[in-house]
């Protein structure tokens, strides 16, 4: 049996964690803000995560936005094919590649056999 308090401390860490991340993909530094995209890509699943790759996606830099795209690739989160398809249309051609590169990947995860 896990106690109490260590449960209440796991449940705390986790929440700092969260909140390390929605800080870090708010961060006035693109970069910074791309660091914590390639963490959210391991992290499909997540409403949480979901919330701050569809803010992203949507990031004044471009570099920022490819990597969110990279990012939902990464989660095969089909929740998340909807913005792929709206990201199709970014003005920055890369985006849209990421985009179409994305889809493509999450697509093909969903009827690939588990195996």
């Amino acid at each position: 049996r896990i106690p109490a308090s260590a449960k209440a401390n796991t449940a705390e860490g986790l929440e700092t964690a969260w909140k390390m991340l929605e800080t870090a993909v708010a961060a006035p530094k693109p970069q910074s803000r791309i660091d914590a995209l390639a963490a959210l890509g391991t992290l499909g699943g997540f409403p949480r995560t979901e919330t701050m790759l569809e803010s992203a996606a949507k990031d004044a830099d471009r570099d920022v936005r490819i990597a969110a795209i990279v990012a939902i690739g990464f989660t095969h989160d089909h929740n998340l094919i909807p913005l792929l398809r709206q990201t199709l249309d970014d003005p920055a051609p890369d985006v849209s590649f990421a985009a179409a590169a994305a889809m493509f990947a999450s697509i093909s995860s969903r009827e690939s056999p588990v195996g």
